[in-house]
């Protein structure tokens, strides 16, 4: 399998999610 993909991409991918949810949430609190 490749790290990128099975890794840290996975990792960094959840990453970018959990910040674009909050980042919608502020928006729509505002």
């Amino acid at each position: 399998a490749d790290p990128w993909y099975s890794g840290e991409f996975q990792a960094c991918y959840e990453d970018i999610v959990e910040g674009c949810e909050g980042f919608w949430k502020k928006v729509k609190m505002e």
